[in-house]
């Protein structure tokens, strides 16, 4: 790839990074959202989980206090709101034509607490395809795990677009992603590049099927040994964790319900 291409492919990677790593003050509860106000501070550091416990409580959806709703500056909002039915506490996201996440900073070393586990269900899917053709542009659910990166040695312009990073979040953005994705019409297991991340973000369909439809599931990965396969690489610690609907792409409508999200040692 020639210096301009990898340079407008970074910039594009960025932009769309940015949207699930920005930081907003908001309460969850009260669906309340508010733009980042850009500031000159170093970049804030993550939370790190007791690498003691047996289980890292990632998302309790009684409680989601630590998460933090972003939304896009020229995207309609999703509305992600905490529910309980019959007894199960969980938050559903309803997505109209639209594209925003949640997200939670917490740092933890995915070999330590390799098995990952939360709970999904899709009442009403997103198209698979669309305007767009890349499949997994648009998604009913899904659970996004950022790595982090080593941005040491990086040149001019990654380091700039770091940088604006920082300025708007507070936050480095994370070097890799793994994306598990709920599909309605790909094949359960299949794995892919992001369509807007390209290469550093790689896509597993966790869940997928229109028999799915309106059932809950309980998904088991093994965190540590799906990056490996991805990336070829042992991976770094965890950074962050997003969960995102969203059907700007293809213009349709979806909701889903997310459950309890852990992470456990073996």
């Amino acid at each position: 790839m020639t210096r301009a291409p990898k340079r407008r492919a970074l910039s594009a990677m960025m932009r769309f990074r940015s949207a699930w790593l920005a930081l907003l003050a908001v309460s969850l509860a009260a669906g309340a959202a508010m733009c980042c106000a850009v500031t000159s501070k170093p970049a804030k550091s993550v939370p790190s989980a007791d690498a003691r416990d047996a289980t890292i409580s990632i998302l309790n959806p009684s409680m989601p206090t630590d998460w933090r709703h972003r939304v896009l500056d020229d995207r309609r909002p999703v509305a992600y709101r905490p529910r309980r039915e019959e007894e199960r506490a969980h938050l559903r996201a309803t997505s109209v034509s639209a594209a925003s996440m949640l997200v939670r900073y917490l740092r933890f070393d995915a070999a330590k607490h390799p098995d990952v586990s939360w709970e999904w269900r899709v009442t009403a899917p997103a198209e698979d395809r669309g305007r767009r053709a890349e499949p997994g542009a648009d998604a009913s659910a899904r659970v996004m795990f950022g790595f982090q990166g080593d941005w040491s040695g990086v040149g001019f312009f990654e380091r700039r677009e770091v940088m604006k990073e920082i300025e708007k979040t507070g936050h480095e953005p994370p070097g890799s992603l793994l994306v598990y994705l709920w599909s309605l019409d790909l094949a359960e297991g299949a794995a892919f590049d992001d369509p807007h991340l390209g290469k550093r973000a790689k896509v597993i369909v966790a869940t997928a099927g229109k028999e799915r439809i309106g059932s809950w599931d309980r998904v088991k990965r093994d965190l540590a040994s799906d990056y490996r396969r991805a990336f070829g690489t042992d991976p770094p610690p965890v950074v962050s964790v997003a969960l995102m609907t969203d059907t700007d792409d293809t213009g349709s409508s979806a909701v889903a319900d997310y459950g309890t999200i852990e992470a456990s040692r073996r």
